[in-house]
């Protein structure tokens, strides 16, 4: 898509530049939160468990669906390294259409931390469970293609977007 000027950015959690045309840049981290209701049954353990939450359903957000490669977030590739697995049973590129899913249900969303403080999730939604240790960080990458390195514009949009995101790790 950068290639083909659909996008001038690309937000990435690997290092992916795989060739001169492109560069890359970090601009953060991030870790998995599991969200649920406010009044999620697991909220009345004291030591929430990943196989306390396995015995849910889960809603994935699918950053791109129009990948070719498949994503594995952080906290699915440690599962499949355990033998486990999350239970999906709904997937969608619209974050707002799953938080409107799992409303009045027990089912589970996994996100970045940074989520917890996005309006979307109201008071009806919490954190039940982070993954803030190692190995579920994950660093945040800035990806452009070299056409854009000495546009203004661009070069203002970028300082834009990777303030935006530093700021975000700072709250």
């Amino acid at each position: 898509m950068l290639r083909c000027r659909h996008v001038d950015f690309s937000i990435h959690i690997q290092d992916i530049v795989i060739s001169e045309e492109y560069r890359s840049e970090k601009i953060g981290y991030t870790y998995p939160v599991i969200y649920g209701a406010s009044d999620h049954p697991l909220l009345q353990k004291e030591n929430i468990t990943i196989d306390d939450c396995l015995e849910y359903s889960f809603v994935d957000l699918s950053l791109d669906i129009r990948s070719t490669g498949e994503y594995l977030n952080p906290l699915d590739s440690e599962l499949i390294k355990q033998g486990k697995k999350r239970a999906v049973a709904l997937k969608s590129g619209q974050l707002s259409t799953l938080i409107e899913s799992i409303k009045g249900t027990d089912r589970l969303i996994i996100g970045g931390y940074l989520l917890e403080q996005d309006p979307i999730l109201d008071s009806n939604f919490t954190a039940i469970k982070a993954f803030d240790t190692e190995p579920y960080m994950v660093n945040i990458y800035l990806i452009e293609h070299r056409r854009t390195l000495t546009s203004s514009p661009h070069r203002w949009l970028k300082t834009m977007i990777s303030e935006s995101i530093k700021k975000g790790f700072q709250d």
